[in-house]
């Protein structure tokens, strides 16, 4: 599976908080790698994965709130 229809998969099923979870765990417990979905990520790579993937999501949000208000900002 391509990079990025692993990231758009992860989004859908609601694996960014699984991911944030992982990472902040990694990082109190003074890791430098985590085991994410049976692939080994560095802490840097993850947390550049997870930056990506929360403005992919809130991209994702402000086009959806602009197709259901309309051009003009009406309901």
């Amino acid at each position: 599976m391509g990079r990025m229809k692993e990231i758009f998969v992860i989004m859908q099923d609601d694996g960014m908080k699984d991911l944030d979870v992982l990472i902040k765990k990694a990082v109190r417990l003074n890791s430098d790698r985590i085991n994410f979905r049976g692939r080994i990520y560095s802490i840097m790579d993850a947390k550049q994965v997870l930056i990506f993937m929360k403005h992919e999501n809130d991209k994702i949000s402000r086009s959806n709130e602009f197709a259901e208000r309309g051009p003009d900002g009406d309901d």
